[in-house]
């Protein structure tokens, strides 16, 4: 291979990028990109750029039986049956209390509610919870078939339209901007970024949250989902540099208080090149359907998990089993997600 070939401008920052893989396996078979790595902001990418709306509808269609996907799906049914959502949503998973943290923070001393927007809403099941909690909350998303169906489950909160476009008639409308797990599958973050900007109000912030490449050793190549789904692995160090594109504050939640209640560790065995094989085949097709990851237990198991006693064994058991185990990487302040907050100079 010629030297050149083995280096590339960074997408973020700009400077000298380094080829770490070559032919890394996409989501849909026979797909492969190059993974390239950039030292000066701490930031992985894959290569070429394609454009993966058919990946999406492929995802949206199969959604329940797609892995790491099916657990929206549950999430979309179960707000429905719960009086406090977003209470729900936080303590079952990192991102979502990283949301209701960091508004939580952002309002404590607000004079009138914030005006709040959710970008790529989706299934739009976080939006209604924050509603729910007595948040102003709106949804915004690209794709008519979910604002659709998003109204239809939860009730008028649901904006369809492009980004760009929106944000030539709401300059400097919002207190808030939430985005979750969206900012790694964009082709052009600066783009996407400065219209944010552009919705914010003078003193607004934008609450993001993405994989979290700072969590993992420096030899770990690409823990996050296969490209073009995820085209980037971000870093606190490359969110700063973002930031500071922006000119813009930034700031990253500490997630001490939800990992001391919520025992979490990755098995550092099972993130080898490649992490995860291919989801799709080349008709479409999910090659292996995951089960839900709200499947309810019954019988004499369910029983004895609701006996204070034999929850506190094994509790104590899995505490020492995973603190003891080298091979697992356990999340205290940082962990497999970071939530930043950004704000206007």
């Amino acid at each position: 291979m010629n030297p050149s070939e083995n280096h590339t401008n960074c997408h973020l920052c700009l400077e000298s990028a380094t080829l770490k893989y070559k032919n890394y396996p996409g989501y849909q078979i026979p797909s492969f990109f190059d993974i390239y790595y950039c030292s000066s902001c701490d930031t992985s990418f894959s290569m070429p750029r394609v454009e993966g709306n058919e990946i999406y509808d492929l995802i949206y269609k199969n959604g329940p039986a797609v892995r790491w996907y099916n657990r929206y799906w549950g999430y979309s049914t179960a707000v429905k049956t719960k009086k406090k959502p977003l209470d729900y949503l936080a303590e079952s998973e990192d991102v979502y209390w990283g949301v209701k943290e960091s508004l939580k923070q952002i309002t404590k001393n607000a004079l009138i509610p914030a005006k709040i927007l959710e970008i790529g809403c989706g299934l739009g099941y976080l939006t209604y919870s924050l509603n729910k909690s007595g948040y102003n909350s709106q949804g915004l998303d690209i794709s008519q078939e979910a604002v659709n169906r998003a109204i239809k489950d939860y009730g008028n909160y649901y904006i369809c339209e492009d980004l760009f476009k929106y944000a030539v008639n709401h300059e400097n409308e919002y207190d808030v901007i939430i985005f979750t797990e969206l900012i790694e599958h964009l082709n052009d973050i600066y783009g996407f970024m400065e219209n944010l900007r552009k919705l914010l109000k003078s003193d607004g912030k934008i609450v993001l949250t993405t994989p979290n490449k700072s969590f993992y050793p420096s030899d770990v190549l690409w823990a996050t989902d296969l490209p073009p789904v995820h085209c980037w692995w971000l870093s606190e160090k490359s969110i700063t540099h973002l930031a500071e594109k922006l000119n813009m504050n930034v700031s990253f939640l500490d997630f001490k208080k939800y990992y001391s209640r919520h025992t979490t560790w990755v098995d550092l065995r099972k993130i080898a090149i490649p992490i995860t094989p291919p989801v799709f085949d080349r008709d479409g097709t999910v090659i292996d359907k995951t089960t839900t990851v709200f499947n309810r237990e019954c019988g004499i198991k369910k029983i004895l998990k609701k006996a204070e006693f034999v929850k506190l064994i094994f509790a104590k058991m899995r505490y020492f089993w995973v603190r003891n185990n080298r091979d697992l990487l356990i999340p205290k302040n940082r962990g497999p997600v970071l939530c930043a907050i950004l704000q206007k100079k």
